[in-house]
């Protein structure tokens, strides 16, 4: 399971406007939202347990197609 929080430029405080990088090579958009992950999670996979809560990451909109 992973959830995650879009950063907000600190200056702006809570209601400002989020953070993203512009402009990147990635194959599901090329705008991506700086975010933190509130829950990142997993259990089973190859007999193993991870977990990145807290973590950094980014966040992007996509639609999935064949």
């Amino acid at each position: 399971m992973v959830e995650i929080v879009d950063q907000v430029a600190p200056q702006f405080g809570e209601d400002g406007p989020v953070m993203s990088l512009t402009g990147m090579f990635h194959p599901v958009n090329s705008t991506l939202t700086i975010a933190r992950s509130t829950r990142a999670t997993g259990d089973g996979v190859y007999g193993r347990s991870w977990d990145f809560s807290g973590g950094n990451g980014h966040a992007a909109p996509f639609t999935w197609s064949a």
